[in-house]
């Protein structure tokens, strides 16, 4: 079976204005599957970049399979980034690396939110979110695409409240991996802090932190393939 991983990207407003979030729309004739239909973006399935056996061990990993799909999705970047002859260099890879150093520095945050199943298609589904600083997001996707090969992005920003997550919940005809993501990840003022205020969290209800790290540990006793997990923080999820 395979798992997409649906992440919700949030450009987070640090002088206390609306926080905003980006949608994808579907295009019938570009897609085989939910054609018509609006998506987080971006979403790809959980798998290495190439068939080698230096990409599996690269590429087990849930976030960088995520920065992946952003650049392909969001900027309009190759999917191709010659791992068939070598591993990708993923701390001399420019995006990789900002967006790596925005996490170290708090200027970007990363949660895992759930999994659920389409109960039509039983399409499965990692539901994450990344939430970015606007003047790091700024920077990053100073080339932010309008189309893509799948379909185009809204055209105008997406508010980030509970408002607008109730309304493609109900009204608008949108994938439920994507409602799910925006249900689970919207703020809330009866159980989470908003975050369009400074000193607004990452949504924790029902959510574990994220810690991108080395995809895999071995050792004796410890076996291969492991997520890596780190014992001193209960709610933290190595990917």
């Amino acid at each position: 079976m395979n798992v997409a991983i649906s992440t919700l990207i949030i450009r987070r407003n640090r002088e206390g204005g609306a926080s905003t979030c980006l949608l994808h729309w579907r295009d019938p004739a570009k897609v085989g599957h939910a054609g018509g239909l609006s998506q987080v973006i971006p979403v790809g399935i959980f798998q290495a970049s190439g068939n080698q056996a230096w990409n599996e061990l690269n590429n087990f990993s849930l976030w960088r399979c995520i920065v992946r799909e952003i650049a392909e999705e969001l900027l309009g970047r190759s999917e191709d980034h010659g791992s068939d002859t070598a591993a990708i260099d993923y701390a001399g890879w420019p995006l990789a690396r900002a967006l790596q150093d925005a996490l170290d520095g708090g200027r970007a945050s990363a949660v895992c939110l759930g999994m659920g199943t389409d109960p039509l298609t039983l399409a499965t589904d990692l539901l994450t979110a990344v939430v970015i600083d606007d003047e790091v997001f700024d920077t990053l996707f100073a080339e932010l695409v309008s189309n893509n090969a799948e379909g185009h992005l809204s055209s105008v920003a997406v508010p980030f409240d509970r408002e607008a997550a109730e309304r493609f919940g109900s009204a608008e005809r949108m994938q439920a991996a994507g409602v799910a993501a925006l249900l689970l990840g919207s703020p809330s003022a009866s159980s989470r802090p908003m975050m369009d205020t400074p000193d607004a969290q990452v949504p924790q209800c029902r959510s574990r932190r994220v810690r991108p790290t080395h995809p895999v540990r071995t050792g004796a006793g410890r076996g291969c393939g492991r997520a890596d997990v780190d014992p001193r923080d209960p709610g933290a999820v190595g990917v």
